[in-house]
């Protein structure tokens, strides 16, 4: 059978799947192979990832709020003050630009 010259030309989905149908294992082999490279771009990306991202990340951050009046209940009184960094209604912003 010659489904892939035919599929060449006219490009029909139906014929592509009697093609598939055709070979179990060329599809699974075809998968297999995708699934691989699949997974070495996600290891990739977290071995770059532990290796780029800093080793002295901090916890806590020492921050001010200017734009919070001094007796709101996230300041307890003082304006300067720390605590684990999370984005939230009183920061919204990521810790770098605080």
């Amino acid at each position: 059978m010659r489904c892939w010259s035919g599929l060449m030309w006219c490009g029909r989905v139906p014929r592509l799947l009697d093609c598939m149908a055709d070979r179990p294992v060329m599809v699974a082999g075809a998968a297999l192979m995708v699934l691989t490279l699949l997974a070495l771009v996600a290891a990739t990306g977290a071995l770059i990832a532990l290796r780029l991202w800093p080793k002295d990340d901090p916890e806590s951050f020492e921050h001010t709020h200017q734009n919070l009046p001094l007796d709101h209940p996230h300041l307890k009184g003082k304006r300067r003050h720390a605590h684990p960094f999370v984005v939230d209604d009183a920061h919204p912003r990521w810790a770098s630009q605080l």
